[in-house]
Formats: structure tokens, C-alpha cells, sequence
């Protein structure tokens, strides 16, 4: 890439650059490929094609390591390490850790108050897990042997309603 013009670098788009990296890193012929943050900045399309090669290096026995924080790439992995400030929090298939929350994902709204404040309530309490705005709710990761009742009846939170939901990764 050094040779390229720099015009060309400078403006061609991040995933055509993406790509053509990959494509120099595998004339080497490398056995482990490490992708750090490969999706990001990247256009859907390139991303969705970046996916497709690396998943056929993968299939003709290439070990890839690709860090990620898009969820959506992780749940592609054959295995997955979830890590939080260097703490090693799950190891293994995605679709396990995905049924390991199965009861413990909530979607809750209420009727008194915006997403954003009803989060930042629900994240003080001692018996959510996680959370975010999703849509018009706010999805919720309960502890375990938390109940919706706990969080309908803890402090400081307004009337709520609280369902379970699906669980994903």
C-alpha cells in the first residue's frame, strides 16, 4: 500500500482499504490472521464482503482472531472470548451465551418517563446486569434470581412495564 499514490489512499473508502489490507496480509500465506476492529468505519456492503473472505479463509483451515465490539460479528464466530476491562467473562459458542440469558432479558418502558432517565435509574440498581435503549423500551439484563418484580418495586424507579424478551446477543 506504501506504493499507492496517496490521493488513491487518501480517498478511497475505508472498506476497499480494509480489503485490499487483507489481500497484501495473505500473500505471505499466513496460518493465524488477527483482525483488529476490521468492521469499523467499514460501508455495509464491504463489511458483508470482508465477512464473506474471511469465512472462506476460515473454512480452508486459516485460525482467524478478529476483535470486535459490533455484536452482530461476534455472533458470526465459531467461538467467541467476551472481555470487559481484561476480565475474561464467557469463552465459547455464541448461541450458549446467548441461551445463559434466557429469563434475564427484559424490555421495560414507562409511561412517566424517558428512555434515557429510566436507564440511568435502572442501571444504579444493585440487580441489573446491563442495559440499553432499544427502540421505544429499554432492554434490560437482570441478574440472576432477579425477578421484574424487584425492579418494579425497587427505589427511586418510577411505574414501570417490564416483559421478558427474546434474548440476543
Amino acid at each position: 500500500m506504501a506504493r499507492l499514490p496517496d490521493a488513491w489512499r487518501a480517498s478511497s473508502p475505508v472498506g476497499m482499504k480494509q480489503k485490499l489490507g487483507l489481500a497484501c496480509t495473505l500473500v505471505g500465506e499466513p496460518k493465524v490472521l488477527l483482525l483488529d476492529e476490521p468492521g469499523v468505519g467499514v460501508d455495509p456492503i464491504s463489511r458483508r464482503e470482508l465477512w464473506q473472505m474471511v469465512h472462506e479463509l476460515a473454512g480452508e483451515g486459516m485460525l482467524i482472531l478478529w476483535s470486535t465490539s459490533y455484536l452482530d460479528e461476534a455472533e458470526q464466530c465459531r467461538d467467541v472470548l467476551l472481555m470487559n476491562e481484561g476480565e475474561l467473562l464467557y469463552q465459547g459458542e455464541p448461541t450458549a451465551l446467548t441461551q445463559t440469558m434466557a429469563g434475564r432479558s427484559f424490555l421495560m418502558t414507562s409511561p412517566h418517563e424517558g428512555n434515557r432517565k429510566l436507564l440511568q435509574r435502572a442501571l444504579k440498581l444493585p440487580q441489573v446486569s446491563d442495559g440499553m435503549i432499544q427502540g421505544k423500551s429499554v432492554r434490560l439484563i437482570l441478574k440472576k434470581e432477579t425477578t421484574p418484580d424487584d425492579i418494579r418495586h425497587a427505589d427511586g424507579m418510577p411505574e414501570i412495564d417490564i416483559n421478558e424478551t427474546t434474548p440476543r446477543f
